[in-house]
């Protein structure tokens, strides 16, 4: 499933995956690689960052979950921030591979990722209103 999630978090290899798909020519894969190579830096480092449990996510763990554990602001606050910079750090390296993603892909090409980008939206969109159905 992680392995799922990180293709869909990454245009570029999103677009390798599907390159018959899209008749990718050579010169066109060997640009996207270093993109796809690149965002998946980024992708491996939010999932590890979800799995560590460091000492100040304990502690906001803790006091979201227990009304007796000691409020901790400094490190909840802390917590959040390195959250949201990580966020804004992938939010950045997708934009940036978007950019040129968009110079690598013909006009066809673009479309059809567009199109299979829809589709995905909408199955994850299916997939969790179904699940949110049999809560």
């Amino acid at each position: 499933m992680q392995q799922a999630a990180r293709q869909m978090m990454n245009p570029a290899a999103e677009i390798l995956a599907h390159r018959t798909e899209f008749g990718l020519t050579a010169v066109q894969v060997s640009a996207l690689q270093p993109l796809a190579d690149q965002l998946n830096v980024s992708v491996d480092r939010m999932f590890a960052r979800q799995g560590q449990l460091s000492p100040a996510r304990e502690r906001m763990m803790r006091a979201i979950s227990d009304s007796t554990v000691v409020l901790d602001e400094a490190a909840i606050r802390a917590e959040a921030c390195e959250q949201a910079t990580q966020q804004a750090d992938y939010t950045i390296a997708m934009v940036r591979a978007q950019q040129r993603i968009a110079g690598i892909l013909t006009a066809a090409q673009r479309e059809k990722f567009e199109e299979l980008q829809v589709n995905r939206g909408m199955q994850m969109m299916q997939a969790f209103s179904g699940t949110a159905e049999k809560h």
